[in-house]
């Protein structure tokens, strides 16, 4: 979630200042401007959020497409992380994304006043851990408690590979 909302009479929640730049890296990618609701489908695609046809094609596409760079996993231990990553081609960052899988919240400002949002797998924190580049790799690192986690593997230009 971005601050957009923040300065427009509703503090969003889970907004955080990483998804700002996250945004505002795929404006530069795509060659567009900032908007909400966006929805960026691998990287490699964006749409209008609230466009269910475009993003369902777009999610459609993405999973046909069913290309990866290397195989990863990720395993819950002591109070961390251990993630394993096979080897592939490419380069990558290695970023371990927290989300909380459910949240209901009533709006009480803005032009959504009075409307209550259910979402799903709300991105509430963004950490780079580690570079691959295309070789095994094994890396730990710490989680935010209550926070389920996935790892990705985003190229320079922003494409989860």
């Amino acid at each position: 979630h971005v601050t957009y909302w923040n300065q427009l009479g509703w503090k969003d929640p889970f907004s955080f200042d990483g998804a700002d730049a996250r945004q505002a890296r795929y404006a530069q990618r795509f060659r567009d401007f900032e908007y909400t609701p966006e929805m960026v489908i691998d990287g490699k695609a964006e749409v209008v959020g609230s466009n269910r046809t475009a993003a369902s094609a777009a999610i459609d596409h993405a999973k046909s497409a069913g290309v990866t760079a290397a195989t990863v996993s990720a395993t819950r231990v002591d109070g961390g992380v251990s993630v394993s990553i096979g080897p592939g081609t490419g380069r990558a960052h290695v970023l371990l994304v927290g989300y909380d899988a459910r949240h209901v919240t009533a709006i009480g400002r803005g032009e959504n006043a009075g409307n209550t949002l259910t979402e799903s797998n709300v991105v509430r924190s963004i950490v780079t851990i580690g570079q691959w580049s295309g070789t095994a790799l094994m890396l730990r690192a710490g989680v935010v408690a209550g926070e389920h986690q996935v790892v990705l593997l985003e190229d320079n230009d922003g494409a989860i590979v």
